[in-house]
């Protein structure tokens, strides 16, 4: 059975200014790639990871974690999202 990846991509990317566009281009991936990965659609790559992790300002498990991350208030997007890890979620 795959692992649940947890993500806060969304919030994350926010705070920093970005849109999906904006971080999209920055880690050379698609808008709707970025989409994907902050509902839990899809996977991110390793490589994928750590860009978006460089772009955010920020290590890989403050992004990416197993367990869920504590609510931050005022935020009701990206803290909740699920990914699979081991397989992709097209």
């Amino acid at each position: 059975m795959a692992a649940k990846l947890f993500n806060r991509v969304a919030s994350l990317r926010a705070a920093a200014g970005l849109t999906q566009a904006e971080l999209a281009a920055q880690i050379l991936v698609s808008p709707e790639t970025i989409a994907a990965i902050e509902n839990g659609r899809q996977d991110a790559t390793l490589l994928t990871a750590l860009r978006m992790s460089r772009a955010l300002q920020t290590q890989v498990p403050n992004i990416f974690r197993e367990q869920p991350f504590p609510k931050l208030i005022g935020s009701d997007r990206g803290e909740g999202s699920v990914a699979k890890i081991g397989g992709s979620q097209r």
